[in-house]
């Protein structure tokens, strides 16, 4: 088989799809006929004007982008040896060790998937990431990842084309290796173009230093996207949108007939100033349209955003009336806090693995810990339970280190409670 054969479990459809829901109106539009069919008999021309009015919510964009605030609304608490601390500056791409947790959590938001490769590059340990899409194929003793870069258009020197090279993390009798694949052209087989022979402190690994992702746990598992039904549902929309405006332009700019002599039409024209010959005596009418059907459309988008609310975008259902508690909010998402504990749990021992490798490879030893946010929602306490504290503390039912770790659980102390103790004991 070539170097490129996918796994059995890829799944590019479910993927590409997030990722053109994720990149919003423009993607959807550039795939045309993938998201909104083109009707029986309809000509380009007039299939491109309904795309123009057509408008895809960018529903799942901003739900991923509100879910990823919630879970680093507070900064990954991160320990590692001195020596290592480049890495948590600069993961090797320019990016912070913040960001690319950051990163991970978006995408396993996006596909469920996420690879770190743990490389050694200019005496730097360096983290890189793979999307699922880039993850081709894997087994015990093989993972191939896709890995696209620019070359030369041969018919024109000023324009750049993307070709695919693929790297190959594998072993051979001594170990650990990478083999790069390329190819000539794009009729050409794909070929060895280079081996590499990474080692840590002089030695070999014998183990792939490849650390896995999935909002689930860290195996080679592929799953389900986790808002791939919102996304679906996002499509939905788009479609039924675009039939809405359909309607619309049929029913306010309504054809106008001219009976002369001539062939019939072969079409209805629609549209301000549009006139259809038809073969009778001379007169002049129009056509009058029924808009009773937006009616109905437009129910089926309320119900579609219903749904999507419910299904993640939680932010396009209306305020509630009054004041919602603290308390009932943190109950009414627990279903959903569910979700981000186990992809917020993935992504910290997804990272601490890769930081361990990167110490390996560095020759680091020391104690290594990530630990990333799970405490998805503003958990700032309200004033009446302040002063309700405040009044325990001063008829002595509670201590102060009760009193300080109530204000710290509700993010009112910006230290811990041991160092809050100190500034009062040194009266600072």
């Amino acid at each position: 088989m070539p170097i490129n054969t996918p796994h059995p479990e890829y799944k590019e459809a479910d993927w590409q799809k997030m990722r053109d829901c994720y990149d919003g109106n423009s993607a959807i539009k550039a795939k045309g006929e993938t998201y909104l069919t083109r009707p029986n008999g309809q000509k380009q021309g007039s299939y491109n004007d309904m795309l123009k009015r057509a408008f895809f919510l960018p529903v799942l964009a901003r739900t991923i982008a509100e879910t990823t605030g919630n879970i680093m609304r507070k900064d990954p608490v991160i320990e590692v040896p001195p020596k290592l601390q480049s890495v948590v500056d600069d993961v090797g791409t320019g990016k912070s060790l913040d960001l690319f947790i950051s990163s991970c959590v978006s995408e396993l938001l996006v596909s469920s998937r996420r690879g770190i490769l743990v490389d050694y590059q200019d005496g730097q340990p360096v983290l890189l990431a793979y999307n699922a899409e880039n993850i081709i194929n894997w087994s015990a003793n093989y993972i191939v990842l896709r890995e696209p870069y620019y070359v030369p258009d041969p018919k024109d020197p000023y324009s750049l084309v993307v070709e695919d090279a693929y790297r190959e993390l594998t072993f051979d009798e001594g170990g650990y290796i990478q083999r790069v694949w390329k190819r000539k052209d794009k009729h050409a087989h794909y070929a060895v173009v280079d081996e590499i022979i990474p080692v840590a402190v002089g030695k070999r690994l014998d183990y792939l230093p490849f650390v896995w992702m999935n909002p689930l746990d860290n195996t080679t598992s592929v799953k389900k996207p986790v808002f791939l039904d919102l996304a679906d549902a996002n499509l939905q929309h788009y479609q039924v949108y675009s039939d809405l405006r359909q309607v619309i332009q049929g029913t306010t700019h309504k054809a106008t007939f001219l009976f002369a002599d001539g062939e019939p039409p072969k079409e209805i024209v629609y549209g301000l100033g549009a006139v259809n010959h038809v073969n009778d005596s001379a007169a002049r009418a129009e056509v009058l349209s029924d808009n009773s059907g937006l009616t109905e459309y437009l129910n089926v988008l309320d119900k579609l955003e219903t749904q999507m609310a419910a299904l993640g975008a939680r932010s396009l259902q209306a305020k509630r009336q009054g004041v919602q508690s603290a308390e009932s909010a943190r109950i009414e998402q627990s279903g959903d806090s569910a979700t981000l504990m186990t992809i917020a749990s993935s992504v910290e021992r997804g990272v601490q693995q890769a930081l361990k490798y990167a110490a390996e490879f560095a020759g680091v030893t020391g104690e290594i810990s990530v630990e990333v946010n799970k405490d998805f929602l503003d958990g700032k306490a309200d004033p009446a339970m302040i002063g309700a504290m405040l009044q325990a503390l001063n008829t002595g039912r509670i201590s102060q280190n009760t009193f300080l770790a109530f204000l710290q659980q509700g993010e009112l102390l910006p230290v811990t409670v041991e160092e809050e103790l100190e500034y009062i004991a040194d009266g600072e």
